[in-house]
């Protein structure tokens, strides 16, 4: 019998602005996050499929995936890269569990079909973002 886990972590924003959906997180991320996150995200990626669009992520301080949470993540990656998406920015805390975060997010974007980047900020992030977007 599966056993259901509160929801833990996961997402604390999910917006969209023109071709960039901003998405922020927090905390160690249970699969049962990563299936709200996926409810919050999907109505966002039905308004952009079919045009270039990319993802921007950001963390509130340190944020890992459980092992459960990382194998869902990393099977979602590219369905949402068919629908269009054609890179992700992620901003990364420079501490030694940033290390571990972009390791991480590397596994499950690795065969995802879309562009991957680690920023030290947001403004950084978004203007490579919007660049790959851009780029036909």
């Amino acid at each position: 019998m599966a056993r259901i886990f509160p929801s833990h972590g996961g997402l604390l924003e999910a917006r969209r602005e023109g071709q960039v959906v901003f998405v922020h997180g927090s905390g160690s991320t249970n699969v049962e996050a990563t299936q709200a996150f996926f409810q919050a995200l999907m109505p966002l990626v039905a308004e952009l499929e079919g045009s270039r669009w990319g993802v921007l992520g950001s963390t509130e301080g340190e944020a890992v995936l459980t092992p459960d949470a990382e194998a869902q993540m990393t099977a979602a990656a590219p369905i949402l890269s068919a629908k269009g998406r054609v890179a992700v920015a992620i901003v990364v805390p420079q501490t030694p569990l940033g290390s571990i975060m972009q390791s991480q997010w590397t596994r499950v974007y690795r065969d995802a079909g879309c562009a991957l980047s680690f920023f030290p900020d947001q403004m950084q992030a978004l203007v490579w973002l919007q660049s790959v977007i851009a780029d036909d």
